[in-house]
């Protein structure tokens, strides 16, 4: 899981902190070393995480656990779900403008309707996770950003 850091995590608390109250199945992130590492890690934990970090707010670090939570577990349905039906309009609308409508020679094509609509939604899924994991990647670079200019100036 982190193989930068792996005796610093267990049971979602770091081990030369005191315990705090977070819920066994959410990683705790309590400083910026932590963070790095979870956010350096090339596939994401399944666990949430929840932000303890002492330059933030209680309503801050909630707020920002969230957005980061969300963008980690986004899936891409949406954006597949899109090339689905786009796929499966433009690549009837052009069969039966080829071929007729209710035609032999159209249904020996819808094959190449399903292949379209079924390529159409995995590539939509894949360019969905992908744009989360952008905005994730681009939500902790602000936060990296502010928390150091933050510790800095103090």
């Amino acid at each position: 899981m982190f193989l930068k850091y792996p005796d610093v995590y267990k049971k979602g608390r770091c081990l030369n902190q005191p315990q705090r109250n977070v819920a066994p199945d959410i990683l705790a992130i309590d400083n910026l070393e932590q963070l790095r590492a979870w956010a350096g890690a090339k596939w994401y934990s399944k666990r949430p995480i929840a932000l303890r970090l002492p330059e933030l707010t209680e309503a801050d670090a909630f707020a920002i656990s969230e957005r980061l939570n969300r963008q980690r577990s986004d899936c891409g349905c949406s954006l597949g779900a899109k090339g689905m039906v786009c796929a499966f309009v433009v690549t009837a609308a052009g069969l039966i403008t080829h071929y007729g409508f209710f035609t032999t020679a159209l249904l020996w094509r819808l094959p190449i309707l399903l292949a379209a609509t079924l390529f159409f939604a995995g590539l939509g899924k894949a360019l969905g996770i992908a744009a989360a994991r952008r905005r994730l990647q681009m939500e902790i670079d602000i936060l990296f950003d502010c928390l150091t200019n933050q510790t800095q100036k103090e």
